[in-house]
């Protein structure tokens, strides 16, 4: 289609495979892509401490999305020292501020979706990149269905991105989730907090299990909305950049680590090598 006029993002250069295999996707979907009648004013929450680089980036991508409708940004700051704050007043955003001593991820999370305005509320992390111009269309679009209660994609590698890591993210987009699917049951990952969308109205009525202080509330929140016959879907298409860098040894512990947030975790019970990895 002509109106298709496709940007991804320049973190792809360290993953052409990853690259070809979204754009096919895209390339797939783009019937859908092209229309605005799904459009929703949208608010989006953004977790930053330090981040300066990469909230600017991010910043200027959401700035640079194919999309019609308003975007109320806010960022929940956790104490930065460096110019996040800054970068996020130049950008027009609402700065929430959360002391370092009182983070934890649900607790950062109710506290800028306190803030939104709009009908749906994205939640993410300011580390996070969107990998291309239709991302935010992308993961709004299935709101066009009341019974849908939120959105998640696949993470896709970043600059920083090890190999071990960012071959598993490959292996996810290429063979394992490559298509949108209905999520029925939760497990690790389902509808996760660097990237997903729900119902602002859904949230007011249950907020973020503020339990959960290390991790899970997002999967928590996920089967809440499931046990109440609303539907969570997965697209990848709605895609960010996103990884913590770690190398071999840590990702695989990062990942047991991630398999075990089943239940609410106090942040005094983590452990040392998952306080090491302790990301807003």
């Amino acid at each position: 289609m002509s109106n298709f006029s496709l940007q991804l993002s320049d973190q792809f250069r360290a993953h052409p495979q990853a690259k070809k295999q979204l754009v096919k996707l895209l390339h797939k979907g783009q019937s859908e892509l092209v229309k605005d009648s799904a459009d929703q004013p949208i608010s989006i929450v953004i977790r930053v401490r330090n981040e300066a680089a990469t909230l600017k980036a991010l910043l200027a991508s959401i700035q640079g999305q194919t999309y019609t409708q308003p975007i109320q940004i806010i960022v929940v700051d956790n104490e930065s020292t460096d110019d996040s704050v800054q970068i996020a007043k130049q950008h027009g955003a609402t700065v929430v501020t959360l002391k370092k001593a009182e983070f934890t991820y649900p607790k950062s999370m109710n506290l800028g979706a306190a803030q939104a305005i709009h009908p749906l509320l994205l939640e993410m992390v300011g580390h996070a990149l969107p990998a291309h111009n239709y991302w935010l269309r992308a993961g709004v679009r299935h709101f066009a269905d009341t019974k849908v209660a939120g959105t998640y994609g696949c993470p896709v590698a970043n600059n920083r991105t090890r190999w071990l890591d960012g071959l598993f993210r490959y292996i996810e987009l290429r063979w394992y989730r490559p298509y949108t699917a209905k999520i029925t049951k939760t497990r690790t990952s389902v509808l996760g907090a660097h990237n997903c969308i729900i119902r602002t109205v859904l949230w007011q009525q249950h907020p973020f299990d503020e339990r959960y202080e290390a991790g899970g509330e997002d999967t928590a929140w996920a089967n809440w909305a499931l046990e109440r016959g609303l539907v969570i879907i997965r697209d990848p298409i709605f895609s960010v950049h996103h990884s913590h860098g770690q190398k071999t040894l840590g990702f695989i512990k990062q990942v047991r680590a991630y398999t075990k947030m089943k239940s609410p975790q106090p942040i005094t019970k983590m452990s040392n090598q998952r306080k090491s990895h302790f990301t807003r």
